[in-house]
């Protein structure tokens, strides 16, 4: 009896394998193929870092004060960069003189009045250290003043030339320090050291410096 029952449950089990893989047959779709998953995506080790590179721009604005030069005394210039390597000055400066004279009782009162414009190439050096070279044209307003009892007035207009080689230390951005110095040539007719003839263009030199801050 017990070989019989052993019989039987082999045969059972034996069916019951032959209808679950049937079944699963029979339950997947044709033509179906298992696709095996994707391989994993190999990350590549991390390279070298590189830090971007820092380009330094030079302060746009400069506002400074000049001895000599182009004002011919002083002057007080504000000078913008239009350029990368071309700045553009425009500056005043004024000087006025009394005199008296005790024996004639006469009085005397002038003023110059000096305003510059230059235009400087800023080409030649580093960002901060250049050779400047440039020129431009000085406009001058002359007044006077002579009281000898009646007080008599009068004024002029004038014009000379520049052109100007130097040093300049100018400032990266945002803000710093401004120097300029060099020597600059002043050319209007009847200066010269080697004529007297007021008719005869001519050109001194004329030593300048000067110094701010730069924004």
């Amino acid at each position: 009896m017990n070989e019989r029952h052993r019989l039987l449950a082999s045969l059972l089990f034996l069916v019951g394998v032959t209808f679950a893989d049937s079944a699963s047959a029979q339950d997947a779709p044709a033509g179906y193929q298992s696709v095996p998953p994707p391989p994993t995506a190999q990350v590549p080790p991390p390279g070298p870092r590189y830090e971007a590179e820092v380009i330094e721009n030079r302060a746009r604005n400069t506002v400074f004060a000049e001895g000599l030069g182009a004002g011919l005394f002083y002057s007080i210039n504000y000078e913008r960069l239009v350029h990368e390597d071309v700045g553009l000055r425009l500056g005043v400066g004024f000087l006025g003189l009394d005199g008296y004279d005790p024996d004639d009782g006469v009085s005397v009162r002038a003023t110059l009045t000096t305003l510059p414009l230059t235009v400087s190439y800023l080409g030649i050096g580093s960002t901060n250290h250049i050779f400047e070279v440039g020129g431009g044209a000085t406009l001058m307003i002359v007044t006077a003043a002579v009281n000898d009892g009646v007080v008599s007035r009068g004024s002029g207009v004038g014009a000379f030339g520049t052109a100007f080689v130097g040093y300049r230390y100018h400032p990266s951005e945002p803000a710093g320090f401004h120097f300029r110095g060099g020597v600059m040539a002043v050319m209007a007719r009847g200066l010269s050291f080697s004529s007297s003839d007021p008719d005869r263009f001519g050109a001194i030199p004329w030593p300048y410096v000067g110094a701010g801050a730069s924004f």
